[in-house]
């Protein structure tokens, strides 16, 4: 039986739609459970707000839409649920709205409820979906749906059409899984961080010795190995040769190599292709920046400052979005006032959200930014391509976990400081 859960699921991972279509569950994770919260508690006041907004008299209890019914006015339906020989789905609402000239025909507008501050293609798609099933075997049919979203409720209003096609298409592979008795192809992806099945298909995966497990190996890149008859980590290492570089080969052509970190995974040791020079530098700063990417806000700024044998730590809260600019600002005013420095950070978000504050902000830091870019080293940088540790990834966690680092709890994640 398809589900709202089940569609969701699918279209961020098959094998997970395939295990929960199975009556299989996991450990939810600490992301899973936070947007169950939120989720619960903007059901709430969306809820609240149609009441408000309808009035008693114009909402009405869910029917059964083969029938007609005679609408007097705009009404809306709480959390309606449409059930099939095949599916069981539901809406957060739906309104109904009278059709000029006629009190028996009206028009439907089904009404999803996303907690995340964006809107993207997966809850776009969902909708699409879920009304295609309701419109199969019942007399109910949308020219368009909402989306409301985040904790302010905000709304975007979506043309059904554009996505009718690529909606039937998920639909199709979505029942083939249903009518196979085989579990599809588990690949690891970005999803897996965030799922309640991640430590299973983990050790599945780990027992395969699957391709997906590296870094830089999407499924298309692990499909094109399997069909060459490449299926585990061990057996891609021995694809590995070294490339030849002419005298005028510079650092920014070395691009990532799977096969070398696969080779390094196998020989349990660091390849180097060339050693990263560093600046010579009186004082290092280590910044970190932790934050709600999906709301463009950044609600802590961690920094180590090495002078020496010394070292300062500083922690820049900011308790809500009026206070961003003032850690920004502590962030700028530290960096101010030393000399002859390297500021280094891991990957790209610490620079991302800096130019993200000076836009937001009129661009009145322009210098302050500028300074901070003259001095930044991106350590991710190397090793994606010239070092490579014996690691699956080259996230944090990984290369730390690697150099016998430790966090106070196993599970340490962003999501517990939110």
């Amino acid at each position: 039986m398809i589900t709202s859960e089940i569609i969701e699921s699918f279209l961020r991972c098959a094998h997970k739609a395939y295990l929960l279509l199975h009556n299989e569950h996991g450990k939810k994770s600490d992301y899973e459970l936070l947007v169950e919260e939120l989720a619960s508690r903007y059901k709430a006041q969306f809820y609240a707000d149609l009441q408000t907004k309808y009035g008693e008299r114009h909402i009405i209890q869910p029917l059964a839409f083969e029938k007609k019914r005679t609408i007097t006015g705009p009404s809306c339906m709480l959390h309606p649920v449409f059930r099939t020989n095949e599916a069981n789905i539901t809406f957060d609402a739906i309104e109904l709205l009278p059709q000029k000239n006629s009190l028996s025909t009206f028009s439907y507008l089904p009404i999803v409820l996303s907690p995340k501050e964006k809107v993207f293609k997966v809850e776009k798609l969902s909708l699409a979906v879920k009304c295609l099933l309701a419109s199969r075997q019942l007399k109910f049919s949308a020219k368009s749906g909402k989306i409301v979203y985040g904790h302010n409720l905000k709304t975007t209003r979506i043309f059904l059409s554009t996505y009718e096609k690529e909606a039937k298409h998920l639909l199709k592979n979505l029942k083939k899984i249903i009518n196979n008795q085989n579990a599809p192809h588990l690949f690891q992806t970005q999803e897996c961080k965030i799922c309640e099945f991640q430590e299973r298909c983990q050790a599945t995966l780990r027992e395969k010795d699957d391709l997906s497990l590296l870094s830089g190996m999407n499924p298309k890149e692990v499909l094109k190995m399997n069909n060459r008859g490449i299926f585990s980590i061990l057996q891609f290492s021995y694809t590995f040769r070294p490339r030849r570089r002419g005298k005028k080969t510079t650092k920014t052509s070395l691009r990532f190599e799977p096969a070398l970190k696969a080779l390094a995974l196998r020989d349990k040791r660091t390849y180097i292709q060339e050693i990263p020079k560093l600046p010579i530098t009186n004082i290092e700063v280590y910044m970190d920046f932790e934050g709600l990417p999906d709301e463009n806000f950044t609600y802590l700024i961690g920094l180590i400052v090495k002078h020496g044998e010394s070292e300062t730590h500083h922690s820049f809260w900011a308790d809500s979005e009026k206070d961003e600019e003032r850690i920004f600002q502590q962030l700028f005013e530290t960096i101010a006032s030393l000399k002859n420095f390297a500021v280094y950070h891991y990957g790209s978000y610490e620079l991302q959200s800096l130019k993200r504050f000076n836009k937001k902000s009129n661009n009145v830091y322009e210098n302050e930014l500028n300074l901070l870019l003259e001095h930044s080293v991106n350590i991710l940088s190397f090793f994606s391509s010239t070092i490579y540790p014996p690691t699956y990834t080259n996230e944090l966690k990984d290369i730390a976990g690697f150099l016998k680092f430790r966090w106070s709890k196993n599970n340490a994640s962003g999501i517990q400081a939110i």
